[in-house]
């Protein structure tokens, strides 16, 4: 399943956009830089990830912005776990277990997250399924993350997923109206839920409710440039042609993203779609 790793760690992170009047302190824009910035450098290099996440910790802990921190703090925890770096890692676990008991317990979904997104990357989705929680006095757009996880964990698993999927929908609902105004991350995030709803659709064969949302999703990655979703969402129709029998389609889209995999470092993925390309050539 694919994961986007600039979204969970930049999650709530306001688009920085020019004014007359800030609409935020400059200090907290150029820390909210420093975070996307190692948002994209996390995938590929590790070790400069971890480096400017140290960076935005130090910025946005000068200015006691707690938030900031935390994200900084999950950003260095995910950094260090792709090092291998175990004392780093739980240090970073460890403070931000902290600010969340002492200082903001309402924050408490961003540890979340981050559980969700190592076990996801693990293909740990029993523990996905069992780390769900949700609560409505969080941020709608940390909600709909959780939720995305939560979704293609239960796809995947075969559980009933009724609840969470009527409960996504309802979200997005009250999203169309922000949808652009609230930035890229923002805009991302809704795309990621709309991922999770066509993985469950296809699993439930509603080929056509698949394929809308799906659709959706495309759109979003590509109109913001999140090129690597934009591969899965390439896989995911290919899979969709399948099901109906349209080859043709499903090679095409997966020539898609192959092309999109080749520049990440998505290896399993490649191997994955290369692995369905020759399938589809021998007929199987």
């Amino acid at each position: 399943m694919r994961h986007s790793v600039v979204l969970v760690l930049s999650l709530l992170i306001a688009a920085c956009s020019w004014s007359h009047k800030p609409l935020q302190p400059l200090e907290r824009e150029a820390a909210d830089r420093a975070l996307r910035t190692a948002g994209t450098q996390l995938h590929n290099d590790p070790a400069s990830a971890s480096g400017t996440y140290l960076k935005a910790l130090k910025q946005y802990r000068a200015m006691a912005d707690i938030e900031g921190e935390l994200w900084s703090l999950s950003g260095i925890a995910l950094s260090s776990r792709a090092l291998k770096d175990s004392l780093a890692y739980l240090d970073s676990r460890e403070r931000m277990d902290a600010i969340v008991k002492e200082i903001s317990p309402d924050r408490d979904y961003i540890p979340l997250l981050l559980e969700l997104q190592l076990a996801a990357a693990s293909s740990d989705w029993m523990h996905v399924s069992e780390l769900y929680r949700d609560n409505d006095s969080w941020p709608v757009i940390a909600r709909l993350r959780i939720l995305a996880y939560a979704i293609q964990a239960e796809s995947l698993l075969g559980q009933d997923r009724s609840a969470h999927v009527k409960l996504a929908l309802k979200l997005l609902r009250g999203q169309k109206r922000k949808l652009h105004r609230q930035g890229d991350l923002h805009a991302l995030q809704i795309a990621r839920t709309r991922y999770a709803l066509a993985y469950h659709y296809l699993v439930e064969t509603d080929l056509k409710k698949a394929v809308k949302q799906l659709n959706q999703a495309l759109e979003l990655d590509r109109l913001y440039g999140d090129f690597d979703a934009l591969g899965y969402d390439y896989w995911l129709l290919a899979r969709i042609a399948i099901a109906r029998g349209d080859t043709t389609t499903a090679r095409a889209q997966l020539l898609k993203a192959q092309r999109l995999f080749e520049g990440s470092a998505h290896a399993a993925m490649q191997t994955r779609v290369a692995t369905e390309l020759l399938s589809l050539e021998k007929g199987e």
